[in-house]
């Protein structure tokens, strides 16, 4: 088993971007991490999902679920229901990427499920964490008020912010995530990554959607010391 790792936060369909990220990955060594929200927003969701399908299933990436995977999952089981939330959060760009045009709700679900069925199933069983000796990686983060954070339910793992954010973190490992933008976390509103004042959260969601955002890549290894940091940003 592999004990450095490269994980990598929200791409929101940014092929390109991710592309040139992974050239940073040094795959004999490095155990490469996803921490979700893959699609949406960007312009290249379905590249970015079939690539991250390949790297999991032939380079044994581990691929985490974000919360914009679970969007699409309630969308396509009710899209009338589901259609204002997830089209106009980035959901339609998604449906672009795929080639389908329009905002007929049921019209764009019914032809994704037809023609994307293995990919829906990849997107629906991805896992919400990966636990290793010192980290805990995840989406958005953990419900820390628990007393065993794994009884998280799903909402915790996928979208929860503050109240995250300000628990103190008592598991003994540094809990790695995306989810929210760095800039929302850093007093200098900065894409920079977010560490709380204990050292053991680390927010690494660039916002690469967001005009100056950036996506990172960030080098770890067992005993908590970070190797180096890369980013691409949105101007290549």
């Amino acid at each position: 088993m592999k004990t450095r790792y490269f994980v990598i936060g929200d791409i929101h369909g940014h092929f390109d971007e991710l592309v040139e990220l992974l050239k940073s990955w040094d795959e004999a060594a490095e155990q490469l991490v996803f921490l979700g929200d893959y699609i949406d927003r960007g312009p290249d969701s379905s590249k970015v999902v079939a690539l991250v399908k390949e790297l999991v299933e032939t380079k044994g990436a581990i691929a985490l679920k974000g919360n914009h995977e679970d969007m699409l999952k309630e969308f396509l089981e009710d899209p009338i229901f589901n259609a204002e939330h997830y089209l106009l959060q980035g959901g339609y760009q998604t449906m672009l990427s795929y080639g389908y045009k329009g905002m007929d709700a049921e019209y764009l679900a019914e032809k994704f499920n037809e023609e994307h069925g293995e990919t829906r199933i990849f997107l629906e069983n991805l896992p919400f964490y990966y636990e290793t000796a010192d980290y805990i990686f995840v989406h958005a983060g953990v419900n820390l008020y628990l007393q065993d954070w794994h009884d998280s339910n799903s909402v915790d793992f996928l979208w929860i912010r503050e109240q995250f954010h300000r628990a103190m973190n008592l598991t003994g490992k540094r809990i790695v995530f995306g989810h929210t933008p760095t800039c929302h976390l850093n007093a200098n509103k900065s894409f920079n990554p977010w560490e709380n004042q204990d050292r053991n959260k680390l927010g690494i969601d660039g916002g690469i959607c967001h005009p100056g955002g950036k996506l990172w890549g960030i080098r770890f290894k067992e005993g908590g010391i970070i190797h180096a940091a890369y980013f691409v940003d949105t101007r290549l």
